[in-house]
């Protein structure tokens, strides 16, 4: 899959490009940069979810643990739970008003995610996207699930060009304090915050998060 955006990215700009990853989507950044240095200028990171503990990842977050991320060392390994929560997740994505629950729940303490959440039902059909998901790309699933319990972080360590974070001052899935631990650790980065954005900071503030990409070039 790495090797297949590589040459789509070759094949449309024959130039390093920006490669931006948002939550669970940072992962697969950070690992596309890492094996494809050359060919990214930047790596940009919207919403970063919380980095698994062991190993590398303590350099970055020198704290306790969390419950997510206690779980996260659990099952990393196991693919047999991977595997069964997928399950319960692709069966909660095929009933549009049980992953509509689900999400307000899960977004609950962050008003502008449940105005987002909202919005996507009505507009942009996400209970029909989340669906066809569970419906039709189970394995996929469970490899994403399985990316982000992974030590993802340690790609940090063997990259040296320019890295960005992009964070909502209002997540309450994975808190903004995690993104700035990384930003720490790491000589290249820079974090901007978004104030009264949350975890789905790049859909509420896409024009914003374009611009501060757009500030320092022509």
């Amino acid at each position: 899959i790495l090797q297949a955006a590589s040459d789509i990215a070759d094949y449309f700009c024959g130039e390093p490009v920006i490669c931006m990853g948002e939550s669970a989507g940072c992962a697969w950044a950070a690992q596309f940069t890492r094996a494809f240095p050359d060919q990214v200028s930047e790596l940009v990171l919207v919403a970063t979810p919380q980095a698994v503990r062991p190993k590398d990842a303590e350099r970055f977050l020198p704290r306790s643990l969390t419950l997510l991320l206690e779980v996260s060392n659990r099952i990393r390994k196991d693919d047999r739970v991977i595997a069964g929560l997928t399950r319960v997740y692709n069966v909660i994505g095929r009933v549009p008003a049980l992953s509509r629950r689900s999400l307000d729940f899960l977004f609950r303490q962050a008003p502008s995610d449940v105005a987002s959440i909202e919005e996507s039902y009505a507009k942009l059909f996400l209970g029909d996207w989340l669906r066809l998901i569970a419906n039709k790309a189970t394995r996929a699933s469970m490899d994403e699930v399985a990316h982000l319990h992974s030590d993802w972080v340690k790609d940090f360590q063997h990259l040296t060009l320019p890295m960005r974070f992009f964070h909502g001052t209002e997540d309450t899935l994975c808190p903004i304090e995690d993104a700035k631990a990384m930003v720490e650790g790491l000589p290249t980065a820079t974090c901007q915050a978004f104030e009264g954005a949350g975890h789905l900071v790049l859909g509420q503030r896409l024009d914003d998060v374009l611009a501060s990409l757009a500030a320092d070039r022509k």
